[in-house]
This record gives C-alpha cells, sequence and structure tokens, in this order.
C-alpha cells in the first residue's frame, strides 16, 4: 500500500463511518466559541489602551466585563483541550477496528485510553506549553514596541517551527494509545520514526494547520470589522475544520498502522 493508496482508504472510511465526524464536529464548534471569546476580549482590551497610556480611569464595569471573560476563557481553557485530547485519543481504536473489520463503537474506543487520558493531556499539554510560553513572551515585547515587522515576522518563523514540531510529533495519540509508553519514550519513538519519513508526515500535516490559523484570521476578520461575510465564512470554515480535523485523525492512525508500507 503506498503513499496516496492509505490517504485514499481514509476516505473509504469515513464514507462508510460518517458518524466519526460527529465528535470532531463538536470539538471544533466549541473551539470556535473559545476563539470568538479570546478575539473578543483582545478588542475590548485593545480599545482600552488609549484611555490607558492617558491616565484615563477605566469603567468598574468595564473592568468586570473583562475579568469574567477571562474567568470564562480559563474555564474553557481547562475543559475543552480535555475533551480535545480524549476524542483524539479515540481514533486509532475506532481506525483499527475497522482495518480489522470490526464493528466501530464509540464506547469501545474509549476502554484502551482509562487511565490514560491525563498522561496523553500532559503529553499534548506539554509541547503546547514549551511553545506558547516563549512565544507569548516574545509576542508581547514586540507589540509593546510597536514593531510591526518584527512581531510578523517571529510570527511566520514560529508557525513554521510549530508545523515542523507537529510533524517529529505526528504519532504521539496512536503510540500513546497502542503502546502504554511513557510520555517522554512516546516523543522519542514519535520522533524516530516521523524522521525516516519526514516529507510523508510534514505533507500530512500541513492542511490541517493551514485551515485551522486561516480560521483564526477570518474569526479576527468577521470580530473586528462586524461584516456579515465574514461571519459567514468563519462559520463554514468551522465546519471545514471539523471535516478536516476527522479525517486527519483517521489518517494519523491509518499510516501509522501501515507504517511499513507508507
Amino acid at each position: 500500500m503506498g503513499f496516496w493508496s492509505i490517504f485514499l482508504d481514509s476516505l473509504v472510511l469515513l464514507k462508510k463511518q460518517p458518524k466519526l465526524f460527529l465528535p470532531k464536529m463538536a470539538i471544533a464548534f466549541l473551539y470556535g466559541f473559545l476563539m470568538v471569546l479570546v478575539i473578543n476580549l483582545l478588542l475590548l482590551v485593545l480599545s482600552l489602551q488609549p484611555s490607558i497610556e492617558a491616565g484615563i480611569a477605566i469603567d468598574p464595569y468595564m473592568l468586570f466585563v473583562i475579568l469574567t471573560g477571562c474567568l470564562v476563557v480559563l474555564i474553557l481553557l481547562a475543559i475543552v483541550p480535555l475533551l480535545d485530547v480524549l476524542t483524539n485519543a479515540m481514533y486509532p481504536t475506532l481506525v483499527k477496528e475497522f482495518w480489522e473489520k470490526k464493528k466501530i463503537l464509540f464506547m469501545d474506543a474509549i476502554k484502551p485510553i482509562k487511565g490514560k487520558l491525563l498522561r496523553l493531556f500532559f503529553s499534548v499539554l506539554f509541547i503546547e506549553t514549551i511553545l506558547a510560553i516563549p512565544f507569548s513572551l516574545m509576542l508581547s515585547f514586540f507589540y509593546y514596541e510597536k514593531d510591526i515587522a518584527m512581531l510578523a515576522f517571529f510570527t511566520i518563523i514560529f508557525l513554521a517551527f510549530y508545523l515542523v514540531l507537529s510533524a517529529f510529533f505526528y504519532f504521539v495519540y496512536p503510540i500513546a494509545v497502542f503502546d502504554s509508553v511513557f510520555f517522554l519514550k512516546n516523543f522519542s519513538r514519535s520522533f524516530h520514526l516521523s524522521r525516516k519519513k519526514f516529507g510523508k508526515i510534514l505533507f500530512a500535516s500541513f492542511v490541517p494547520f493551514f485551515v485551522t490559523i486561516a480560521n483564526f484570521a477570518i474569526a479576527f476578520l468577521a470580530l473586528s470589522s462586524q461584516r456579515i461575510e465574514f461571519w459567514a465564512l468563519f462559520f463554514l470554515l468551522r465546519f471545514l475544520v471539523a471535516l478536516i480535523q476527522t479525517y486527519h485523525m483517521v489518517l494519523n492512525p491509518s499510516i501509522f498502522l501501515k507504517y511499513k508500507e507508507f
């Protein structure tokens, strides 16, 4: 089975089992709500900046709205990624059952990850944290220095680095579900497998990455301009993200299970 055959067979699986779209559809719209909330807060804070710089006191009600919004964001940031990890961790088992011609059941896919969810979550959180902290610090520095050129340049470099890193750790989920290794061993094994076929795996990682970035940009345009066409495009892209992410989560374990033929 060649490179393109696995891509095609993953589409066949989804055609035969369209219910596989449902979990990622729900997660995509939860993330969409979170994105809208974060961008709203960002725009609200930016609107207050001239008053802050002029030394004008902030309206207590506005401060309450911002703090409440931040609290809701923190709660969602604790819940939605955990649900996302749980959903993603189901797909390796679902795909394996398909290849073995077994009946696909969501409840059966949850059983193999019992006791592994926190380890899976911290594995993903570890990667996100080592990227998010330096990125946030550098982004804040260039923003307050009003260095737009460096801000744009650093963002592009970061996104390129993030894409490469996501390709190197492409097999984190199937390894964690099937092999039950310690999370650092999970990273090293994923890196070892991805490095051998990096070009193909980078290609497999690119599409969902690009659509997600485009969706965030459209969300910002929709909220800042309040134009109906941007809102329509945002919700269309959320739907597209759900479709592509589902395909990606089916393709990922398919490549892992058929690695030697890939």
